[in-house]
């Protein structure tokens, strides 16, 4: 198992990855380094940032180069220079050679720390206190995969309170614009907003993979409606009769998600507003009455 999926939650928007070897994690990210041949940005010395504003990066990616810096403080000071507040710092390094950078972090909040086949992730966020880190869950997890928009979104919610229901901390992993509509939602325990591939579709499955590994319980809801009930271009159902069509798709949206996520079928889907957002709808009501 690849340590590159644990980075993922960490990299949304615009970042960089600082490495020594050819490639990089993922398509998104700016390639750092000194050969120029491996290089998308290349730089004389990759303990500076010189070529990046301060409070320019969403993220930073160290792959496997921190064991080398003589002065590791210094370079958590100048890549963290580069990142936005509330950004992400992620540092990959063998674990054997671990000891110098972790002394060098002792000052920090580790947000999230991982290790896959003698590699470490450590990862810190910039501008958050201690009291602000994530706590330790204790209770059985459930990871819950749905991409899509606003409808897809409102049916799953009603998985989300079935899975909560049965006493699972729920982490949704999505993409926006269907991630405005659960934003609020008390049954998501934590939310996972990607960027539109972010993880490139042919990645999926190892992706996949990997997060059935760090939960109790995996759904995968993706296509649960597209690709089961619609008849899409140029999937061969698209070119079924009407007949098969109904024969194999006439059914219930939710239900099938339910089955799914292995919840009884008790529908729940609903809205969570703001008090924001309920002021703004009844001035907007009133409005409509006094026209």
């Amino acid at each position: 198992m690849s340590i590159q999926w644990a980075l993922t939650e960490f990299t949304s928007g615009t970042g960089i990855e600082v490495s020594t070897t050819n490639g990089k994690a993922f398509p998104h990210f700016i390639k750092v380094c000194v050969d120029k041949e491996l290089a998308e940005v290349s730089l004389k010395n990759i303990e500076k940032l010189n070529l990046f504003a301060t409070n320019s990066l969403d993220f930073v990616v160290s792959a496997d180069t921190f064991h080398t810096f003589s002065d590791p403080e210094s370079v958590i000071l100048e890549y963290l220079r580069v990142i936005k507040d509330y950004g992400y710092l992620s540092i990959i390094i063998k674990k054997t050679e671990a000891n110098s950078t972790l002394k060098a972090l002792k000052r920090y909040v580790i947000w999230h720390k991982v290790e896959i086949n003698g590699m470490l992730l450590i990862v810190i966020r910039k501008g958050v206190s201690r009291d602000a880190a994530p706590t330790k869950v204790t209770s059985k997890t459930a990871i819950v995969v749905r991409y899509g928009a606003f409808g897809d979104q409102a049916q799953a919610s009603s998985v989300y309170a079935g899975l909560k229901k049965q006493g699972y901390h729920v982490t949704l992993v999505t993409q926006m614009p269907g991630a405005v509509v659960i934003k609020h939602d008390p049954n998501i325990d934590k939310q996972i907003v990607l960027e539109v591939n972010q993880v490139p579709n042919q990645a999926l499955g190892d992706f996949f993979k990997y997060l059935e590994t760090i939960c109790d319980k995996f759904v995968n809801l993706c296509e649960s409606v597209e690709g089961t009930f619609l008849a899409m271009e140029p999937r061969p159902t698209f070119g079924w009769s009407q007949a098969a069509r109904h024969m194999v798709m006439n059914g219930n949206y939710v239900e099938f998600q339910h089955a799914l996520a292995g919840v009884p079928h008790v529908p729940q889907i609903k809205f969570y507003s703001t008090s924001e957002e309920d002021n703004w709808q009844r001035r907007n009501v009133q409005s409509t009455v006094r026209l």
